[in-house]
């Protein structure tokens, strides 16, 4: 199944924004727009990361900060969702 989907473009003929219609596949579209809180996760990491000055480590030393990272930024997005009110 498909989205029936309009967006505004400009059209060379008759040089104005013109409505576009085209057909968008729901299983993307829903994908697309539920991917915000993926990405807002992934730039809250880069910020905050515990592993910004450790080198030099053992392996199961930065996967651990990985999984602390994770938790983290994880918890804190849990939070901020259920308790917006």
């Amino acid at each position: 199944h498909g989205l029936r989907l309009k967006k505004k473009v400009f059209s060379p003929v008759s040089k104005k924004m013109v409505n576009f219609k085209f057909l968008r596949f729901s299983m993307s579209h829903n994908y697309n727009h539920q991917m915000n809180d993926n990405d807002i996760a992934d730039q809250l990491r880069l910020v905050y990361r515990l592993m910004r000055f450790s080198r030099n480590q053992k392996w199961w030393w930065a996967l651990w900060l990985w999984g602390l990272e994770v938790s983290k930024v994880n918890a804190y997005m849990m939070y901020r969702r259920y308790h917006e009110l």
